[in-house]
């Protein structure tokens, strides 16, 4: 800003030199002058802008141009200020869409799901309760228990059986606030119970997550399990899968 102020009573001297100085009656030539600052990269330039008159003042002291002087620094001073603040609301306007899109959430993940059914004479229930928990040791890599609970005395003796399991998941974050995240995986474990032989599982598997919220989402799940039991081999295991679907509600903490 002194720069600036030298600039301006520089640029004053010398009207004042050219008019013959602060003499009373000078009638000099008939020219007045206006300057402006400009910026451009990072040097001040000084344009100048002359105009002609055809009444020039025929007495008393040449006066400072409007906007000069330590009153006009100051001017200049504020609308250079009031120019930054804008360029500041409007970087992070700008830069808004990004910080959302970069969506921070916490490690670990719990993941409730459960569904039931009765006979058609009301006779009976089958009840089945899936929890889940995770960590993400990266954004995209999780590992996973899953306990999975089944209920049943539909025309049976009541029996419960059940799974546990260790899932590796890979996933990929999408859309602009990273709320549809496709993953994929592999499961193995051990199923159990009354209705059930025991034996170990392996299941790849699939699925996606839509975040409802910064933190809760839905999921919905497909896996082929398969099941080791003895004699079978894997290929003979493999080959007896099923499809086993799943969908429930999850949250990230």
């Amino acid at each position: 800003m002194q720069f600036r102020y030298s600039v301006q009573r520089a640029v004053f001297d010398k009207l004042q030199t050219l008019r013959g100085g602060t003499a009373p009656g000078n009638s000099g030539a008939a020219c007045g002058r206006a300057f402006r600052l400009t910026r451009k990269g990072r040097e001040d330039h000084v344009a100048v802008v002359e105009s002609l008159t055809s009444s020039p003042p025929t007495s008393g002291t040449f006066s400072q141009p409007e906007g000069f002087g330590p009153a006009g620094g100051r001017f200049l001073k504020e609308d250079r200020m009031s120019r930054f603040g804008l360029l500041v609301v409007a970087a992070i306007c700008l830069t808004m869409p990004a910080l959302a899109s970069a969506q921070v959430r916490g490690p670990w993940e719990l993941e409730l799901g459960a569904s039931g059914e009765n006979g058609n004479k009301f006779n009976g229930f089958t009840g089945n309760l899936n929890v889940g928990v995770g960590y993400f040791f990266t954004d995209n890599f999780e590992v996973g228990v899953r306990q999975a609970l089944t209920y049943n005395d539909v025309n049976v003796p009541a029996s419960l059986d059940g799974s546990t399991v260790i899932a590796v998941d890979f996933h990929v974050p999408l859309g602009d606030q990273n709320q549809f995240v496709p993953f994929f995986g592999a499961n193995i474990g051990y199923v159990y119970g009354d209705n059930v032989r025991d034996t170990w599982e392996g299941a790849p598997e699939g699925g996606i997550k839509w975040f409802v919220g910064p933190d809760a989402f839905i999921f919905a799940q497909v896996q082929y399990q398969f099941f080791f039991r003895s004699g079978s081999g894997f290929n003979g295991g493999f080959d007896n899968g099923q499809f086993v679907y799943g969908a429930g509600i999850g949250f990230r903490f």
